[in-house]
């Protein structure tokens, strides 16, 4: 299974679901934003990134050379499933309407105090391990889909 993670700026909360379904499913993945400010740029050369990469330094993730990249229509044919995690008035149309789109309510991290970081990685982890031991679960025929 192909999984592609959303969220709104590719900084912290589809870049940490990325991570732990590399750590957890040997499928392919990737992520992205729907407001991504500056393409390509380094995770770690943000400053309001240093709690994320903080929190996810703590779980033997390190994600400060992970870039940022802006989701386009064209990437979806390349996954399986789109996992979002980005506010809805942030989800464009043609996002929401495709058959491989999954909806995560997720808090943004943006600003808040590393505690609050931690919860949110640890919802996002056990949502992936979730995730991966579902589409495993499934029979070869649907979880090709």
């Amino acid at each position: 299974m192909n999984v592609l993670f959303v969220c709104s700026g590719n900084i912290s909360r589809s870049q940490m679901a990325m991570e732990y379904f590399k750590r957890l499913s040997n499928g392919k993945t990737a992520s992205a934003g729907t407001r991504v400010t500056v393409p390509g740029e380094t995770i770690g050369d943000r400053a309001d990134a240093q709690v994320v990469l903080q929190a996810m330094h703590e779980d033997g993730i390190d994600m400060t050379a992970n870039k940022r990249t802006v989701l386009t229509p064209e990437v979806l044919n390349d996954f399986d499933k789109i996992v979002v995690l980005a506010e809805p008035d942030r989800i464009p149309a043609w996002l929401s309407k495709s058959p491989k789109f999954e909806y995560w309510e997720t808090r943004k991290v943006k600003g808040v105090p590393i505690e609050a970081v931690r919860e949110v990685r640890d919802m996002i982890k056990a949502r992936v391990r979730d995730l991966v031991k579902r589409e495993a679960a499934l029979p070869p025929e649907v979880s090709a889909k």
